[in-house]
């Protein structure tokens, strides 16, 4: 189906006849009606319905745009999730956004059994939204409009994605570590974070910006400053040979605009490990290198940096804080310079 406007006709038909309209065959191919009933855990060979739907619901399309903003649908858990539908077809494919609404009160685990563990046991959301893309979406509004700090439009990532409005304030450590720029208000907290198959959990990323400026780790001489701090919480995919699927509390920023900084917060305890990769193609790296706590003690001439991390703890009652370098990960490129100015002699 690439005509919006007959896609209109008929989905408003079924509303006359049946006050619901189902997403099927005759809207999307089968590799995308798979890819809804893993994204909303619907029953296998199911197809997504939307109840309390009245023709009037189904507009005409504006701009080559449908959108549909009424009904309910049992998805993800939720016997009446508050669904709503977009539909664009630009260069004549049909592309779709489905969104659908959790309860108040919802959380993580009302959906996902199991995912009651700490950081999802911890954090304060509301206004919760699993948001299905068909492709990528550059400027999705937020749902509820402009009242929670952050960008009133997102990327949504082709898949499953999660949209809610947050409060940080409950994580000492990640207070301790951002200060005052975490704040107290809530915060816009998306990204994708997909079921798949053979998966227990979602697999994704969920990111909170929560300032634009800077902040440090550390204490000198082993200290970094990093910029545009960002709570996330990951949940990685399990392997043949790691079975278990690791679950991330983070704060990841920048490092001088070409590493991407990851601490991780422990659950309890005052430590956190920092660790890094280098963003691609960004910057001399040698020079990085230098700059990093510890990083002028390398032979670096040889080397590049695939990975950095060092271990800081937090001040408590009696105890400074303090850092550490626990580890520096540099591996040898093939050809050093040594190398090349010998094979240039040759």
């Amino acid at each position: 189906m690439t005509d919006i406007g007959v896609l209109a006709s008929q989905l408003r038909a079924q509303a006359t006849a049946n006050s619901a309209i189902v997403l099927d065959a005759a809207v999307f191919t089968e590799a995308v009606l798979a890819d809804i009933r893993t994204a909303f855990a619907l029953p296998a060979g199911a197809n997504l319905t939307v109840t309390g739907v009245r023709p009037g619901d189904v507009p005409d399309p504006v701009d080559g745009v449908l959108t549909i903003s009424a009904g309910m649908a049992a998805v993800l858990g939720q016997a009446a999730a508050g669904m709503g539908l977009t539909f664009t077809a630009p260069g004549g494919s049909l592309q779709a956004v489905i969104s659908a609404g959790m309860p108040g009160g919802w959380k993580f685990s009302d959906s996902f059994r199991g995912l009651n563990l700490f950081p999802f046991s911890e954090l304060a959301i509301s206004g919760a939204h699993f948001v299905f893309a068909t492709a990528k979406q550059s400027a999705f509004p937020w749902p509820g409009g402009e009242e929670v700090e952050g960008p009133v439009t997102v990327d949504v990532e082709p898949g499953q994605n999660f949209l809610s409005d947050v409060t940080l304030d409950n994580f000492t450590l990640v207070g301790a570590l951002l200060g005052s720029a975490i704040g107290t208000k809530p915060v816009k907290f998306y990204g994708p974070f997909a079921p798949k198959a053979g998966q227990t959990w979602p697999v994704g990323t969920i990111r909170a910006p929560v300032s634009t400026g800077t902040f440090g780790v550390g204490v000198p001489p082993n200290a970094l400053a990093l910029s545009g701090p960002a709570v996330a919480v990951s949940v990685g995919a399990a392997t043949h040979d790691d079975p278990v699927q690791d679950i991330w509390l983070l704060v990841q920023a920048d490092y001088n605009e070409t590493l991407r900084c990851s601490v991780a917060i422990p659950v309890t305890g005052s430590s956190y490990a920092i660790s890094t990769v280098p963003l691609p193609h960004r910057g001399d790296i040698n020079s990085l290198i230098e700059s990093l706590p510890g990083g002028d003690n390398n032979p670096i001439a040889s080397f590049s940096l695939t990975s950095y991390s060092f271990t800081m703890t937090v001040a408590s009652e009696g105890r400074p804080p303090a850092s550490s370098i626990s580890c520096q990960m540099i591996s040898l490129i093939l050809g050093s310079r040594a190398a090349r100015r010998r094979k240039s002699t040759d």
